[in-house]
């Protein structure tokens, strides 16, 4: 007798050797138990799950001469000549028997008596292949069979299904094995064949295998013949084309460096190596996934798919960035490298697809360092001279919340020069639509719930304040932001940026404008609204009130400390 595969000489024969899908086993056994089979069951789910293999094993079920506690006997005429495929069980290719014709060729055959066991099992599997025109004439034999003829469809794709069909079956939706039951049943399978397997080695076929049991008993077949009597992790790696984790946490870490050049060393050894590119992009971004999951708190080997030392070095790498840049760069990755499949030359799609992430990296970083220099400097400079001795106490005036303004004290000795620092805030203003566009941006990556809560909102520069309008159906969004303390989140990341201090008016509708440092009750109940003669006339006497403060039109900040 030739060679037999392992998944087919592994396949169960009982309800009790099917792995998972513990609701489909017991609603069955019980079923047969009080003799309540339907008359048609529709299976569902992923490939490699044991859709067909429960179907047949159902058969034997119901036709046993010798049924113990729902569970088919195996070894009565009946059981054997369906095992065999003698009789009781016909299989049918949905995706090759699609046409009216064949489903009219099934019609004549249902009418015919089983030659022995109480009935017939036809067994539709990828139903869903079927045509329009075949499922219209299906209808009416899957509604009324005989008797003696019960119909099991299986689909990987139930809901091409017309829902004539669907109401008309039991739907029983198969479910990917758990990773702890595939890779026990590896070892299990290993050892009736005498093969010594490590349990990395076990656990990485069963990762491979995604959920779908004969995947996995495939690949273990091939690692088998590869390997003879001895299977270990770096042998499956190298018979998968698998990516090993140390050379991509090296490609990452010279992404982080930044080092492009030891980047596109690693792709030219990738390359000479013979493995597959993208099988590459596809552990690079699963990697970037883990530090994603890291990042967010979220450990076990299992959940993140790694096996063995590389952990703590993927700890290492999630440190150094914040999950929204992690999660930026992941979806860079995903998108960039989603066509390659397409492309004629995919290591040029690698190689640009990596020195995007390298730069969205590399530029995130130069912004940190750039802004932790700048924030050293700032508490050098206010640093109180301690060697002066303490004069008389001065008057000083109430303090100010920050982002008000105030006028600045009299210098008659000396005008301020403009700086660079006056540059940017002339940016701020003569060019505000590019500004905030960019400080949308800014925000993205440094302050996410901000930019959540303002994108797409209306903002205006008028008379140094920063108006944002929200409109009638964004009130809920309008109460967060104040919650969230929006505008004191503005004013000093606009104060960090632009080295300058600004107003922020938030309104909704046609309500008051709330200026920072106050918020609103969460639902309000105005007494009246500001009128349009009303609202005209509050503005021009805080217009007045600011000439009569600056009369020369120019203004200096100073907060309440006075700098």
């Amino acid at each position: 007798m030739g060679y037999i595969a392992l998944y087919r000489k592994y396949r169960p024969e009982k309800f009790s050797e099917v792995i998972g899908q513990e609701h489909v086993k017991r609603t069955l056994q019980n079923a047969i138990k009080r003799d309540q089979l339907s008359h048609a069951y529709l299976f569902s789910g992923p490939r490699g799950t044991g859709k067909t293999t429960v179907a047949r094993i159902l058969a034997r079920a119901a036709n046993c001469l010798d049924l113990k506690h729902g569970e088919p006997c195996g070894k009565c005429d009946n059981c054997e000549g369906i095992s065999s495929g003698v009789w009781g069980v016909v299989e049918i290719d949905g995706a090759s028997h699609n046409s009216v014709d064949d489903i009219r060729d099934l019609q004549d055959f249902i009418h015919h008596v089983p030659m022995k066991g109480t009935y017939t099992v036809y067994i539709i599997d990828e139903v869903h292949m079927l045509t329009k025109p075949a499922f219209n004439a299906f209808l009416k034999t899957l509604e009324e069979p005989p008797r003696h003829a019960k119909f099991i469809l299986a689909t990987t794709e139930p809901f091409k299904l017309p829902k004539t069909i669907l109401s008309r079956c039991q739907h029983f939706s198969f479910t990917h094995i758990a990773l702890a039951d595939i890779t026990a049943q590896v070892q299990y399978i290993s050892s009736a064949e005498n093969v010594e397997i490590t349990p990395e080695a076990a656990e990485f076929l069963a990762l491979h295998g995604k959920g779908s049991l004969r995947d996995t008993i495939s690949l273990l077949d091939q690692a088998l013949i590869y390997c003879g009597n001895k299977i270990e992790l770096d042998s499956v790696k190298e018979l998968l084309g698998v990516a090993n984790e140390t050379i991509v946490s090296d490609i990452v870490d010279a992404m982080i460096e930044p080092n492009p050049g030891e980047v596109m060393k690693f792709v030219d050894s990738i390359i000479a190596s013979g493995q597959d590119l993208q099988e590459i992009a596809t552990a690079i971004i699963t990697h970037f996934r883990n530090l994603m999951l890291v990042k967010s708190g979220i450990r076990g080997e299992r959940i993140l798919g790694y096996i063995g030392e590389e952990l703590p070095r993927l700890q290492k790498q999630s440190d150094q960035f914040s999950r929204e840049l992690i999660l930026q760069t992941l979806e860079y990755l995903a998108e960039s490298t989603r066509r390659m499949h397409l492309d004629i030359d995919q290591r040029l799609s690698l190689e640009t697809a990596l020195l995007g992430a390298l730069s969205m990296l590399s530029k995130s970083k130069e912004d940190t360092d750039k802004k932790t220099t700048e924030k050293k400097s700032q508490v050098t400079a206010t640093e109180p001279n301690v060697s002066f001795p303490r004069k008389q106490p001065v008057k000083t005036e109430p303090e100010l919340e920050e982002g008000v303004l105030r006028p600045a004290k009299k210098i008659t000795s000396r005008k301020v020069e403009p700086t660079n620092l006056d540059f940017e805030k002339k940016n701020l203003i003569d060019d505000f639509p590019a500004t905030w566009s960019s400080f949308l941006d800014w925000a993205r990556r440094e302050d996410l719930i901000l930019m959540i809560l303002i994108r797409g909102i209306k903002a205006t520069f008028e008379s140094s304040t920063i108006k944002l309008n929200f409109k009638k159906n964004e009130e809920l969004r309008y109460h967060i932001a104040n919650e969230n303390n929006v505008q004191s989140r503005i004013v000093n990341h606009i104060n960090l940026l632009f080295k300058t201090k600004v107003l922020v008016e938030m309104s909704y509708s046609e309500e008051k404008t709330i200026r920072e440092g106050t918020t609103p009750p969460l639902n309000p109940e105005w007494t009246g609204d500001i009128q349009g003669s009303e609202k005209k006339k509050w503005e021009n006497e805080i217009n007045e009130n600011f000439m009569k403060s600056f009369p020369d039109g120019k203004l200096e900040w100073e907060d309440a400390a006075g700098n």
